[in-house]
């Protein structure tokens, strides 16, 4: 069992003040094992997970469009985990 994060928001022009370390961090203390994905595209984003994982000593997969990140995911459960995030369909529309 983990929990999916689907999405963390930030008003723009707030980065470098640690809000999405925080709310990982709060996140993080009330669940022991967390997934979450990233676009490819996002290298901004891609650069602050990798920080955070290697923080937590977390995982990373990628896929064709994603990159997979974990904490508190044992090692013998990273393809299940892989396998369950990798077939959700994208959870917000473009409009």
């Amino acid at each position: 069992n983990f929990e999916y994060i689907c999405k963390l928001f930030k008003q723009p022009g707030y980065d470098g003040l640690g809000i999405g370390t925080s709310l990982i961090y709060h996140i993080q203390r009330e669940e022991d094992r967390l997934a979450w994905r990233c676009d490819k595209s996002k290298l901004k984003e891609l650069k602050f997970y990798d920080k955070i994982i290697t923080h937590y000593n977390g995982i990373r997969v990628d896929s064709k469009k994603y990159v997979i990140f974990g904490i508190g995911i044992e090692k013998e459960n990273e393809d299940e985990v892989f396998k369950i995030i990798n077939s959700i369909e994208g959870t917000l529309k473009k409009e």
